[in-house]
């Protein structure tokens, strides 16, 4: 017979003194691995019904999803994405691709899709390329391997469109402020709106003389812009056509003294060439807003407001752009009914360039985000 050495009887009539005393050691509970059969069961649903929640698929009651959810989150299941991959089902990812290297656009629309994809488990894998044709194609059959389930293509450019032939890979795609092939589905801000917007704000504090300094002729972002322009106060005062930067804006400003053309404000086809605009009144000693009130367009926020004075701006709502392509990237059905391009309205920040701005407020107005 076997006997216990001292301290293990110690133990022992301890551990029994304790039990019948009605003492009982914490307990550890270590979960097993939730399957989705456990899911449907606590829920007194099918599999099948657990799968087209998580997979955002099929019909169900919102009552009945969001008990499958808050089950889900309860008892912390995670799909087992490898065995998704591998039996050919989806992945539960969407890539981002995109040629904004500095972010301006894309990192604001993948805020928009992220948020709009959370709620289905959908994460958003990015890839950031300089526009080389070679380096685009690498990216996107990294982002077949991983068997993701949508594809976004964001850009700055509504009229650039990638060298890219995404007709055959097999799984939805879909255009953010970006150039798209036709019968794409492609979602971009309402640059007209906008513009409508700055001009009728000018027009609203007083300003007759309105003039317009922007980018390339050839960009149809300067089209559309200029468009809204014209629609406010039509073609009698011809734009100022360049490039996309502060050089020009101060350029201008310089062109404009020697020109003698009279003017209260200025509409600005983006906001770097408004912060050149503004400095170049500043160096001719001309207040602001005083004496001329200025516009921008984009909202460029770390941009905007360090300007002097902080700039008012037309934003372009690109998280607003991003939680729409969410809403459609994985549904073909709903890609179906967006007849490109569909347009988003801007929304206009204002600030002190061109006068009714609370001083106390960096920002007001209608921003949609």
């Amino acid at each position: 017979m076997y006997r216990l050495g001292a301290n293990a009887s110690l133990i022992l009539e301890i551990f029994l003194r304790l039990t019948l005393a009605g003492f009982q050691l914490p307990y550890r509970y270590e979960p097993k691995n939730t399957t989705i059969r456990d899911v449907a069961a606590r829920a007194g649903v099918s599999a099948a019904s657990v799968s087209n929640v998580i997979n955002g698929r099929g019909r169900i009651s919102d009552e009945k999803r969001k008990l499958i959810l808050a089950i889900i989150e309860e008892m912390q299941f995670k799909p087992d994405l490898t065995a998704k991959t591998l039996s050919g089902m989806r992945s539960m990812s969407v890539g981002l691709l995109t040629d904004d290297r500095d972010g301006r656009f894309s990192f604001p629309i993948m805020a928009g899709l992220t948020e709009a994809l959370a709620d289905r488990g959908v994460l958003v894998f990015m890839s950031v390329i300089d526009g080389d044709g070679k380096a685009a194609k690498a990216s996107v059959e990294a982002f077949l391997n991983r068997r993701v389930d949508g594809l976004v293509i964001a850009g700055s450019r509504t009229d650039l469109v990638q060298s890219l032939d995404l007709s055959g890979i097999g799984i939805p795609v879909a255009y953010a402020v970006a150039g798209a092939p036709p019968n794409s589905c492609q979602i971009c801000p309402d640059n007209r709106h906008g513009a409508r917007l700055a001009v009728d704000w000018l027009k609203s504090q007083g300003r007759q003389r309105i003039l317009h300094v922007t980018g390339p002729e050839h960009h149809l972002e300067t089209k559309t812009r200029l468009a809204g322009y014209c629609d406010i106060v039509g073609s009698v005062a011809p734009p100022l056509f360049g490039d996309w930067s502060e050089a020009w804006g101060r350029a201008a400003m310089l062109e404009l003294r020697k020109s003698g053309r009279s003017f209260d404000a200025v509409f600005c086809g983006n906001d770097q060439i408004a912060r050149g605009v503004l400095e170049g009144l500043h160096d001719a000693g001309v207040a602001v807003p005083n004496d001329v009130a200025v516009v921008g367009f984009e909202n460029w926020e770390v941009l905007a407001e360090s300007a002097r004075p902080p700039l008012t701006s037309v934003d372009l709502g690109l998280k607003a752009i991003g939680r729409r392509v969410g809403a459609v990237v994985l549904e073909p059905a709903l890609q179906a009914n967006v007849e490109g391009p569909e347009l988003l309205p801007c929304s206009l920040v204002v600030r002190q360039s061109c006068g009714g701005a609370d001083e106390s407020q960096s920002t007001a107005g209608d921003r949609s985000d």
